[in-house]
């Protein structure tokens, strides 16, 4: 309990299995590590539906989203500030996150 069950480390690990896509694994692995063992997910089933349905929301998007954030990185360059503002808001709107690194921008659902 002096670190509170390794919470932090724990959450870690299943951030990086659910952001490696929908597997079978994954849900495999969801489903012995956070729901057997700790009682907090629903069956495997319903986790590999709902990383499907992520998944698909995310290519149903994917190519108007990289456009956008093309055009954003254009004006961007162009230092339009204004339209890639625009262009931020829009995504925004869309439910999209866009999170700037040192390797450009990368995104995700909301």
């Amino acid at each position: 309990m002096d670190d509170d069950f390794n919470t932090r480390s724990a959450s870690i690990e299943v951030q990086g299995v659910v952001t490696s896509g929908p597997s079978e694994e994954a849900a495999a692995w969801l489903e012995k590590h956070a729901g057997v063992a700790l009682g907090l997910l629903p069956p495997r089933e319903e986790i590999l539906a709902a990383l499907q349905e992520a998944d698909s929301a995310r290519g149903e998007v994917a190519e108007t989203v990289e456009s956008l954030l093309s055009e954003r990185d254009s004006a961007r360059e162009a230092k339009d500030w204004h339209r890639a503002d625009e262009i931020r808001e829009e995504l925004t709107g869309m439910g999209v996150i866009v999170e700037d690194g040192p390797e450009g921008p990368t995104w995700r659902l909301e």
